[in-house]
């Protein structure tokens, strides 16, 4: 009985400290978890916290959670960007066992908590998945349809509102009409696909003004595990993905014609180069940039894609590779970094 009752008790004090670190641990390396370039009014603390401050993990719980620190309003608004790379997220079958369905909804809300807790500390005003939302593109509609949800619920969380026509979409459960999408996007000249955007601050409102005050934008960017390298990309893939989650190519002016002009540039750098399975989509790619180069943009320009133009080869970084399978001809352009 003894050893029960020891037992329990590590137990519960295990509980509470782990409870503790999995909402406190940006506070054991504050340093890299916080915009470095704010200014912080001084201010005076009570004297019963002065010596807490000596210590970093428990001089930033008082900041986060007791007497949050204030800041110098700086002149022009701040670009916080919280970018997550590759959820990819899983998905269950009939026969997948029960051990990893437990897998995957644990790894939901794990990422899920993890966005919780760096958006209340971090308040950015921007979210960016940077590609592979999901674990694959080879899924059907219905199965795209049920990850859509768990990522709009599940991992970002996001008011009603904002995720109002991602969920209709899905409730419906019915699967997207591609080949209607297929013939209005050949019915449409090249120069006149629209690209562009202005000022955007909120997707659900009709003039894009922001309408909650503490909500992020959200900019998807695809990857080849949503819609495909450009030698297996189809119009099923592209069709889902683009109802969902918006377009693959697009750009955002900020302030267009003041000194701090800023623009966002969303580019599906997937389908740059052939042999591409549906050249359609390397037009379609290659006119996004012919039209972005033309307006001569006078200001700063943040370039967001999932697979970089060029890495140097290094530790636990490829080289450029390119390998093609030319004898297949269905899918000729396989794999490349």
């Amino acid at each position: 009985m003894s050893f029960l009752r020891k037992f329990t008790a590590f137990a519960v004090v295990l509980s509470l400290v782990l409870n503790v670190y999995i909402y406190t641990y940006p506070s054991l390396d504050s340093k890299h978890c916080s915009w470095s370039y704010q200014k912080r009014i001084p201010r005076d603390d009570p004297q019963w916290l002065k010596p807490l401050r000596s210590v970093p993990y428990f001089s930033d719980l008082i900041d986060q959670y007791l007497y949050p620190p204030v800041f110098e309003v700086p002149k022009v608004p701040d670009i916080k960007m919280l970018a997550f790379g590759d959820p990819q997220i899983k998905g269950n079958w009939p026969s997948t066992p029960y051990i990893k369905r437990l897998d995957t909804y644990g790894n939901d809300y794990y990422l899920g908590h993890i966005y919780q807790v760096m958006k209340r500390r971090l308040q950015p005003t921007i979210v960016a998945p940077l590609g592979d939302l999901f674990s694959s593109q080879w899924i059907s509609d219905s199965e795209f349809f049920n990850r859509t949800r768990r990522y709009v619920t599940r991992l970002f969380d996001q008011p009603d509102e904002q995720r109002e026509y991602a969920i209709n979409i899905v409730n419906e459960h019915v699967d997207i009409d591609w080949r209607k999408f297929l013939e209005e996007t050949k019915g449409t000249d090249l120069k006149d696909f629209e690209f562009g955007y202005s000022d955007v601050y909120d997707w659900c409102t009709p003039n894009y003004a922001k309408r909650f005050a503490n909500e992020p934008l959200f900019i998807n960017v695809s990857g080849n595990h949503d819609i495909g390298y450009s030698g297996d990309a189809t119009w099923q893939h592209m069709a889902r993905y683009r109802s969902l989650f918006g377009k693959d190519n697009y750009w955002i002016e900020y302030n267009r014609g003041t000194p701090h002009a800023y623009r966002i540039v969303v580019l599906n750098s997937l389908l740059l180069e052939g042999p591409a399975l549906q050249p359609e989509f390397l037009n379609y790619t290659w006119e996004f940039l012919y039209q972005l180069f033309e307006r001569k943009f006078d200001g700063a320009t943040i370039l967001l894609t999932h697979v970089p133009f060029y890495k140097e080869e290094g530790f636990c970084v490829d080289g450029p590779h390119f390998e093609y399978y030319e004898n297949y001809e269905r899918e000729p352009y396989k794999n490349g970094n």
